[in-house]
């Protein structure tokens, strides 16, 4: 098997030291080192379009800093520019710009940001100067994003084999649903008749009924 690259576009700023994430259904591109100095701005790439366009810039130019999801969102965390910065920036995915996210409590850069499974980031060493040991645990602004919830019920809910089940599901919040590891509306019904026993398995993004 062959690993192949092809070209991916080009940025529009040349930089380096800086961060990447996924934001949306693109790729967030912030801040670093460019040829004229620390760098603010901040680019989208459009993986279908194979191409960069400009983004919000950053409050802080920043470099060697930190990128983790908060609540759904991206966030920047510390770097120089030009000493050792707390401040923290949340990028709004709607309107492509940045906003204050707060300051952590002791700036630092080179650190690494690990998103919590409660969508908080864990915010962990790196250097102001000298090497941290300290960690500190972030919780981004607003209210986290409401989890998908699904449900599932079989009419009639017992059945014999080869008779006929109506299978009716409904979500909330939920952009991707399946039975049984095939994709199916996000709402919907069903006809059903098993030959033998049967598990129907509903899933969407975070919840599991059967």
């Amino acid at each position: 098997r062959r690993v192949l690259f092809r070209s991916g576009g080009a940025l529009a700023a040349p930089r380096y030291n800086h961060v990447a994430i996924l934001a949306g259904d693109k790729v967030l591109v912030a801040g670093g080192q460019g040829n004229s100095g620390t760098l603010a701005a901040s680019e989208l790439y459009n993986p279908v379009a194979g191409s960069f366009a400009p983004a919000g810039a950053l409050a802080n130019a920043r470099v060697n800093h930190s990128v983790a999801m908060g609540y759904g969102k991206p966030v920047v965390f510390g770097g120089v520019g030009p000493s050792a910065l707390a401040g923290a920036e949340v990028f709004d995915t709607a309107t492509n710009t940045f906003g204050a996210g707060g300051n952590m409590l002791t700036p630092r850069y080179q650190a690494t940001a690990t998103t919590l499974l409660n969508g908080k980031v864990l915010v962990a060493g790196g250097a102001n100067f000298d090497p941290l040991s300290s960690a500190e645990i972030y919780t981004p602004p607003g209210a986290p994003p409401t989890p998908p919830t699904v449900t599932l019920s079989a009419t009639p809910a017992t059945i014999q084999l080869g008779q006929a089940s109506t299978l009716t599901w409904d979500s909330t919040d939920a952009t991707d649903v399946t039975i049984n590891g095939s994709p199916v509306a996000v709402d919907g019904s069903v006809s059903v008749s098993p030959a033998s026993t049967a598990t129907y398995d509903l899933r969407s993004e975070e919840h599991t009924s059967e």
